[in-house]
């Protein structure tokens, strides 16, 4: 496996200003646009083994949702993943973009679902990588950190490098990929008393709610969708993802065996192969 610590040199880096936010984003490449939105608690940088070998044949858009990565958030807005979609279908118009796939992992697959559910006709297919759906989330770490009492104690515990390290690994197999400079470019921006409140707040709005809401609507999905799920997913059950590739129309169902649910970090040439074989370039 061939993997990296820093972004690609060819990936260039951007911001977009999104209801008076700035939102940061990576891209590289030419073509059809594919947008790649990633879970919780990371950030565009996950993505950085799939950009590159996807932009020899399409335009790869790597946004930090809001309060997230790079991307500026206010500290009382809603960082759940209802919010979440708007703010990157919001990103979208901005840029032009239209006749998208979306790639989601985790919440960002759950942010992808709802776009697509919403304007089907700016999607032109969907990939979700152990996506949250039903009531998948929020994780345990999420909880955890969302317990009230966190917030005046951020300098320890869960937030800290530690706990977000332990919680990193959990999610990836094959434990040799996070090496402490990975571990570190994930961890940058919840590096500071600011950015591990920032932390909690993004796991206190993570409520099941948003995803329970929108899954009956799932059923009448008209969008290409392939539903991708690691065997050794800690977070969630494979089960979840098997049931929504079952109920959205014609959707395809692909179970990786030594994966994890990082699936950027375990596979990320799977991943590519996924978009250049399922949307037929």
């Amino acid at each position: 496996m061939n993997r990296y610590e820093s972004l690609d040199i060819g990936t260039d880096e951007a911001y977009e200003s999104v209801d008076g936010q700035q939102l940061h984003y990576l891209k590289q490449g030419h073509g059809r646009p594919v947008v790649l939105l990633h879970g919780f608690p990371t950030s565009s940088y996950t993505w950085r083994h799939v950009i590159p070998r996807l932009s020899n044949d399409y335009e790869v858009y790597a946004p930090d949702l809001p309060g997230y990565g790079k991307s500026d958030l206010g500290p009382q807005a809603d960082r759940g993943i209802s919010a979440q979609s708007f703010y990157i279908d919001e990103w979208m118009d901005s840029l032009g973009l239209s006749g998208t796939i979306l790639v989601g992992q985790g919440i960002g697959g759950g942010v992808a679902l709802q776009i697509a559910i919403r304007h089907p006709d700016k999607v032109a297919g969907l990939i979700l990588i152990n996506p949250a759906c039903y009531d998948s989330y929020p994780s345990n770490y999420a909880k955890l950190l969302a317990e009230p009492g966190w917030g005046p104690f951020v300098g320890s515990g869960a937030a800290r490098r530690g706990g977000f390290h332990h919680n990193l690994s959990q999610g990836v197999y094959h434990q040799k990929l996070l090496s402490d400079g990975v571990v570190d470019s994930y961890y940058a921006p919840w590096n500071s008393e600011a950015g591990r409140r920032n932390l909690i707040r993004a796991a206190t709005d993570l409520k099941a709610k948003d995803m329970m809401e929108i899954m009956p609507r799932v059923r009448s999905l008209k969008v290409p969708t392939l539903v991708v799920a690691g065997l050794f997913d800690p977070f969630q059950s494979i089960n979840y993802s098997k049931r929504l590739a079952a109920e959205i129309p014609g959707a395809q169902f692909i179970q990786i065996p030594k994966c994890g649910h990082f699936a950027s970090e375990d596979e990320p040439e799977k991943i590519v192969r996924y978009v250049k074989t399922f949307f037929l370039g």
